[in-house]
């Protein structure tokens, strides 16, 4: 009961954060300028590519771990190995200008050193964050969640006012993850370094060497998936391009994603409820596709009328044509919402290998994609014609979800008897 109690914490805190930063956004897009949004999103995406990195998946390893000894072993070697990626990133950030002077990526030049840092305090959180989890210590993950949100959020409106650019989001973002870190740190302060040497880190990293083998190129393609768009197009599109893109993910993209997530877990157990009462978990997805098919009608018709004046009059009108794309974007949310929703499917179906390689086909199809119309199309052009492809991608997916449960539980069907 007292883990239950922690857990609504986590959530309750998650949902808070998620709150202020939304209700917060019309200060924002208008003490920072698209450019701003732009290269935010520019190096956001080398950052959200590197972080699951920065412990070499070593941090879920800590979830798992049963023991004291291993939990503190496995912390110290997801740390160093942090603080390892971290001194590389320096140097490359030392030696990148250079080969970045008179490309489209100039532009950033200035902020390189904002990635080691989002690096090194982004992998930090995570390794402190999977060890509170595996303690149980929910109830510490929220707050530390609520304090960065809280100085993120407060830094952030001070910064745009000091007409602070890119830099602002940086400081505001780095100094509420350094407080939460900290926050974490005193919490598991007790026996850091106690019983720790060269040869058990070894011995642990040997252990657990299935974290970093088999995870992390599932993660990297998911990662590049994601952030594949702000990598690639400011070698075609102006930077208040990019800022766009960036600030639709945050308005609309963000919360589907964390509602799908939650209602994710819930459909994970229920597909374990259902494989033991013997029912179909496809009547669940046909329940769950229907009605999100209905959300996606409704905000079909609507949004053409009113995206347009309700942009101008939330973020100002120096956003109003983003109201021109949100259309356009509904039926990508759909399906991204049906595919985080039934992730979990491969894992139950042990369909964990052909489910990597349809995610490499998908990022290769998105590098095709990206790379042969950007050149040829404006922008608006494009952005529409991107989120419809993507959209056929995650229909696909879904599909292919759909038909491997079918299988799944007609062999399944068939043992019984």
């Amino acid at each position: 009961m007292h883990n239950w109690k922690n857990l609504l914490k986590l959530l309750a805190s998650v949902t808070a954060v998620q709150l202020i930063g939304f209700i917060l956004l019309p200060f924002f897009s208008r003490l920072y300028t698209k450019a701003d949004y732009g290269i935010l999103g520019m190096l956001m995406s080398v950052v959200g590519l590197l972080t699951p990195l920065a412990s070499a998946r070593y941090d879920q390893a800590i979830q798992v771990a049963k023991k004291g000894h291993r939990l503190r072993l496995l912390r110290i070697l997801a740390l160093s190995i942090n603080i390892s990626l971290t001194s590389v990133l320096i140097i490359l950030c030392l030696l990148a200008p250079r080969w970045l002077q008179g490309t489209s990526y100039e532009v950033a030049i200035p902020y390189l050193f904002i990635i080691p840092l989002t690096v090194f305090f982004s992998g930090l959180y995570s390794v402190l964050a999977a060890g509170a989890n595996a303690q149980g210590a929910y109830g510490n993950i929220g707050l530390a969640s609520l304090i960065q949100g809280y100085i993120n959020n407060g830094l952030k409106l001070i910064c745009g006012w000091a007409n602070m650019g890119a830099w602002g989001f940086a400081v505001a973002f780095n100094s509420g993850l350094a407080v939460a870190c900290s926050f974490l740190g005193w919490k598991q302060h007790r026996d850091w370094f106690n019983g720790i040497t060269r040869r058990r880190l070894a011995l642990v990293a040997k252990h657990y060497k299935g974290f970093p083998i088999y995870t992390t190129w599932m993660i990297t393609t998911a990662m590049l998936i994601s952030n594949i768009l702000a990598m690639l197009l400011p070698n075609y599109y102006h930077t208040e391009d990019i800022g766009i893109i960036t600030m639709l993910y945050m308005i609309s993209r963000r919360p589907v994603q964390v509602y799908s997530e939650a209602t994710g877990r819930i459909y994970a157990r229920r597909l374990v409820e259902v494989r033991e009462s013997g029912h179909s978990f496809l009547q669940d997805m046909n329940k769950v596709f229907l009605r999100l098919l209905a959300l996606s009608l409704l905000g079909g018709i609507l949004t053409p009328w009113i995206a347009e004046p309700l942009v101008s009059l939330i973020l100002g009108s120096n956003w109003s044509s983003l109201g021109h794309i949100i259309p356009w974007i509904i039926p990508f949310l759909l399906m991204e919402s049906l595919n985080y929703i039934f992730c979990f499917i491969p894992d139950v179906i042990k369909k964990q290998k052909e489910y990597a390689w349809i995610q490499i086909t998908r990022l290769c199809c998105e590098v095709l994609f990206i790379t042969q119309l950007s050149p040829h199309l404006d922008f608006n052009t494009f952005i529409r014609s991107y989120f419809i492809f993507a959209a056929v991608e995650y229909g696909l997916i879904f599909l292919w979800f759909y038909t491997q449960i079918r299988k799944y539980e007609l062999a399944t069907n068939e043992t019984k008897v």
